[in-house]
């Protein structure tokens, strides 16, 4: 029954028109952005965040139909940490999702998931490696080893299957430093664009206020030592992502290994 409605939706094109929703969808590298941009959408347009999977635990953040139907009659923004499997896209193309995809320089995400798990020791549960208490027993050098070795699969995975994705058809990406102060405006408007909602293309002083209200609710005040990559690690990294000749990673990987 399902597959027939998700059929009908698709062939119709009634989802979105027929609903009177609208659905503004971010699927990205863990640090990257994402609670800043998810947020930020929340704060601009006033629609209700709604996070479209069954739980926060230490599984994929694929999405769950049952939550994506409850919610398809109101305006949404959805953040999650989703690789491009074809459940997801047959999801995302029934119900007229248009996902923004949103990556980081992978130096900077393994830097920025070592802070966290600084910062936040007991908030360790992640969709893409299993961390525990041995991770806490390390010292730093091979905290960061682990990370690599534990975090990198999942990070090319995802980022493998949303570049075969947009060689078929038109989807958004944008890039952690984006979302830069200055950046932002003109991003916002490539966004307002994408979505055809042009409330997301305010004034700049009601931007300034967003601003000012999101980073307060998401920044981190506690100051960290910056990470310094060795030679092997950064190897490590390159070896890795060598098994793909073919895949172009130059706006993952770039050559910043001090973070």
């Amino acid at each position: 029954m399902r597959k027939k409605i998700r059929q009908h939706l698709s062939s119709s094109g009634l989802s979105k028109k027929y609903f009177n929703s609208n659905h503004l969808f971010i699927s990205s590298f863990p640090k990257s952005g994402g609670t800043f941009l998810f947020h930020l959408f929340e704060y601009l347009t006033g629609y209700k965040g709604i996070i479209f999977i069954k739980a926060f635990d230490r599984t994929e953040q694929d999405i769950d139909e049952n939550k994506l139907t409850q919610n398809k009659r109101i305006n949404t923004v959805t953040y999650q940490h989703m690789r491009a499997s074809n459940k997801n896209l047959e999801l995302l193309n029934a119900y007229e999702l248009k996902p923004v995809v949103l990556t980081r320089n992978i130096f900077e995400v393994i830097a920025s998931l070592w802070r966290h798990l600084e910062n936040e020791p007991h908030n360790n549960w992640w969709p893409m490696a299993y961390v525990d208490e041995d991770y806490f027993t390390l010292d730093r050098e091979k905290q960061i080893y682990f990370l690599i070795d534990a975090f990198l699969p999942w990070l090319t995975h995802f980022y493998l299957s949303w570049q075969h994705v947009a060689k078929k058809q038109n989807i958004l990406w944008l890039d952690y430093n984006d979302l830069s102060k200055a950046k932002l405006p003109l991003i916002l408007k490539t966004i307002a664009k994408y979505y055809s909602l042009p409330e997301l293309n305010k004034p700049e002083e009601e931007l300034q206020v967003a601003l000012k209200t999101i980073h307060t609710k998401t920044r981190n005040t506690r100051h960290l030592a910056r990470i310094n990559f060795n030679e092997n690690q950064v190897e490590r990294i390159n070896r890795f992502l060598s098994y793909y000749p073919s895949a172009d990673f130059s706006s993952i990987l770039g050559t910043h290994i001090n973070c």
